[in-house]
């Protein structure tokens, strides 16, 4: 759930913790695609091969976290 407290701030909690941690990702890769330095430490590449045990090129892995988005959201959409 998003949440914004009485003083303004975003809180993620619950099962979206994880939506966010992929959108997050995913916007690393492009960044770092565009010559962006997300971290000092590991790259997003390396990240999402660590992590989420994916493989391949950086257009490959943005696609890939693509459809881990797509089926994180598709069950919060179905009875829609």
């Amino acid at each position: 759930m998003i949440e914004v407290t009485e003083s303004g701030a975003t809180v993620i909690t619950g099962e979206h913790i994880g939506l966010y941690q992929l959108v997050v990702l995913k916007r690393g890769l492009v960044a770092e695609g565009r010559g962006l330095k997300m971290s000092r430490g590991a790259s997003m590449m390396t990240i999402a091969k660590k992590n989420y045990g994916l493989k391949g090129n950086r257009e490959k892995l943005i696609a890939q976290v693509q459809a881990l988005i797509d089926k994180f959201i598709a069950p919060a959409t179905e009875g829609v």
